[in-house]
């Protein structure tokens, strides 16, 4: 286990992937084999709804453009839209952290794909609103955005650093808007994926099923984060389980990395919809946060 900020995960995240991974999961998967790999690309999972998967997208955005990383983030399917938006929250995350105005252009693209209004799982929205959207459109919209960005990185410029950043919805065994498990249908990607662990009770089951859930869907992670809750010591427990993890990863330590606990928005602030909504600001909790995980 390494305590350590995001930018030591933002450095983990940005590893050249292992060239004989690569070429293995791209063999296996046709749809991943014209996807760039001129910079970094991760999937964010989660153990489960709820554990900080935007919070810790939010702070590798912030950790990015304080390095003068170039970055995109994505969300395939988001659900209770327009009043819950996670690449807002990235958007708004990254104005905060940028404060100089040569920082302010890092966050090149902050941007949902598929939407529902109903805050419930996505298979459920998808019928409810009566648009289902198959698998192929969502996996063929995410390789458009990344061949998109690295056509931009590329007019920037060889020295131009970048990452990607996917973020997923719910637990990793979560569906999408057809049904598919969001394992299964964002697998012909490829991405190497990163888990947000799970710091609650329970927490150690649901991290370590969502680590085997993923390599047995052909997934590679590259590292585990948990934010930190020092009564229940989560974070502890899953890196002793996973220090064998190097057997599943052609010899590579797999990273279990730990962040702050980020307070829940005051409820001055979570009564202020106009300030929230508005993507404009963040609550103070998380700006702290951000400031502190670095």
């Amino acid at each position: 286990m390494v305590p350590m900020g995001l930018r030591h995960l933002l450095l983990a995240s940005c590893r050249p992937r292992q060239p004989l991974v690569l070429w293995v999961t791209r063999a296996i998967h046709s749809d991943s084999r014209d996807l760039p790999i001129t910079h970094p690309a991760v999937c964010v999972w989660g153990a489960n709804t709820c554990v900080g998967k935007t919070l810790i997208s939010a702070g590798l955005v912030a950790a990015a453009v304080r390095n003068k990383v170039f970055v995109q983030y994505v969300k395939p399917v988001q659900t209770g839209y327009p009043q819950d938006s996670d690449s807002r929250l990235l958007a708004a995350a990254a104005k905060h952290t940028s404060g100089q105005a040569a920082m302010s252009n890092y966050l090149r693209e902050s941007t949902t794909l598929f939407t529902y209004k109903d805050p419930v799982s996505p298979h459920l929205a998808a019928v409810a609103e009566q648009r289902v959207v198959h698998d192929d459109v969502i996996v063929s919209s995410v390789k458009q955005q990344l061949q998109r960005f690295t056509a931009e990185l590329q007019r920037l410029g060889p020295s131009s650093k970048g990452l990607t950043l996917v973020e997923t919805a719910g637990g990793v065994a979560s569906p999408g808007p057809s049904g598919t498990l969001q394992a299964d249908l964002l697998r012909p990607l490829s991405l190497p994926a990163l888990l947000v662990g799970d710091p609650n009770l329970g927490g150690i089951s649901t991290t370590l099923s969502a680590y085997e859930s993923l390599l047995l869907r052909g997934h590679i992670p590259v590292a585990v984060v948990m934010m930190v809750d020092r009564r229940l010591k989560n974070v502890e427990a899953v890196a002793h389980h996973l220090q064998h993890a190097a057997a599943h990863r052609l010899g590579q330590e797999l990273p279990v990395l730990a962040v702050p606990l980020c307070p829940p928005p005051s409820s001055k602030h979570t009564s202020s919809s106009s300030s929230s909504s508005s993507g404009n600001a963040i609550d103070s909790e998380l700006a702290q946060w951000l400031d502190k995980s670095q």
